[in-house]
């Protein structure tokens, strides 16, 4: 019996000191993971509020603005709204005017109000007035608003003697024409006719004056040419007959009436007293010139001809006294 008992009291302790074991459902943690999920929602609502509510006051005044950031406020709205009415106006204005100046142009450059009654010429020297106005061709209808300016100037420059026309407008009816003339430097005599020729070789035309009255030299002697007006020449002895009487002393050119090219290396300037003065090519001309000059006055009346193609080497004849 003893023996029972015991193990009894000891099935009664093993029993009394065994673990207990909870088992967890899962109800609980359930419960909590839903609070905290709409605690989160909640949070997020207000966080997407409060940020409506900032949203809701960008553009709208403040809800604690004084009375004197909010008239300030309004006297700037104000101000900006009158400068908006004030640039619609002018712009309106400004296409106004534009449209009201086209108009008035248009109806001005149509009329007759500023009809062209007078040409004047000037710079002319060997041309005359007439000449030039013969060859201005307006239309009936011209005035100083229209006129073809660019035909005109195109129209006298083809004239041998005109170097630069230019067309100028004088309200309200007078139409200006410049004239630059082309210089003559020489009369060329061909044997037939005359015809004056600038100092570039140009032929100007033919000539009608008497060359005794002339004041230019006369180029003669120079074989083969048939000169055509308005065309510049390349014949090397006529070139060089012009680039002496360019090239000589102010003093001595003054004496030369007239000048013989039969070649360049042959060219010799006759003066008013007769005398020949052979330059032949156009080079040294200073030094030929003082030569020439000074021969002159050291022999006077006597001497008839002067060879300075060789400045080294000057010869003179005189007359046989």
């Amino acid at each position: 019996m003893a023996s029972n008992s015991n193990q009894r009291s000891g099935s009664s302790a093993r029993s009394t000191s065994r673990k207990r074991v909870h088992i967890d459902t899962g109800v609980r943690n359930r419960s909590s993971e839903t609070g905290a999920h709409l605690a989160g929602t909640a949070e997020a609502g207000r966080s997407r509020g409060a940020r409506g509510s900032r949203d809701g006051r960008r553009g709208s005044p403040p809800r604690h603005e004084s009375a004197a950031a909010r008239a300030r406020r309004e006297q700037r709205e104000t101000k900006r709204a009158e400068q908006r009415r004030v640039l619609r106006l002018r712009g309106a204005l400004i296409a106004g005017v534009l449209i009201v100046v086209t108009v008035l142009g248009g109806a001005v450059y149509r009329s007759q109000l500023f009809a062209i009654e007078t040409v004047d010429v000037t710079g002319t020297s060997t041309l005359s007035v007439e000449d030039v106005r013969s060859r201005v061709a307006l239309p009936d209808d011209a005035t100083l608003l229209r006129f073809p300016r660019a035909q005109i100037e195109s129209d006298l420059e083809t004239d041998p003697w005109i170097a630069h026309a230019r067309v100028r407008r004088r309200f309200p009816s007078t139409l200006t024409i410049v004239i630059d003339e082309r210089v003559p430097a020489a009369l060329l005599d061909t044997g037939v006719t005359f015809w004056f020729v600038d100092g570039d070789g140009r032929f100007l035309g033919e000539s009608s004056l008497d060359t005794t009255d002339s004041p230019l030299p006369v180029i003669r002697d120079v074989p083969g040419l048939e000169p055509v007006a308005d065309q510049v020449t390349e014949d090397v002895t006529l070139l060089n007959a012009l680039q002496v009487l360019a090239g000589v002393s102010p003093d001595l050119r003054s004496r030369v009436r007239a000048v013989s090219a039969a070649s360049a290396h042959e060219t010799t300037l006759i003066t008013d007293g007769s005398i020949e003065v052979m330059v032949g090519e156009a080079v040294q001309l200073t030094e030929k010139s003082a030569l020439a000059l000074g021969i002159m006055a050291e022999q006077g009346q006597d001497v008839v001809f002067i060879d300075v193609r060789s400045i080294d080497r000057p010869i003179s004849r005189g007359l046989d006294r």
